[in-house]
């Protein structure tokens, strides 16, 4: 069976969500987190999430400041602002600028990385 480069890149990618979800069920009971999603995902320059951020979306741009880590998954994932802990993201094309406090792990599929 061939699939399409489209349809396999989007079925990649809800698997890789999955994933990340099931990740973060097995965290710190106690913790709190901040979950976006939508088409477009913006997280402003003035905006600071003072918490884990889970975000899902076609285009996701990070501005502001994550505090803790950011798991994500899209088409594209772009972040310029600065996450104090780590940045594990899955998509089509991941630009990380931005400061990082701990790790990158980064899946990119399709037109690639730049950390």
């Amino acid at each position: 069976m061939q699939l399409s480069t489209g349809r396999f890149v989007h079925k990649t990618l809800t698997a890789l969500a999955v994933v990340l979800l099931l990740l973060a069920a097995t965290g710190p009971a106690a913790s709190a987190a901040e979950f976006r999603e939508g088409e477009i995902v913006t997280i402003g320059a003035d905006q600071i999430i003072d918490d884990d951020l889970y975000v899902f979306g076609n285009s996701i741009i990070i501005d502001g400041t994550v505090t803790g880590d950011v798991f994500s998954a899209g088409g594209q994932i772009t972040i310029h602002g600065n996450v104090g802990g780590s940045i594990n993201a899955a998509g089509g094309s991941i630009n990380v600028t931005g400061r990082v406090g701990k790790a990158v792990r980064a899946i990119g599929i399709g037109s690639g990385l730049q950390v």
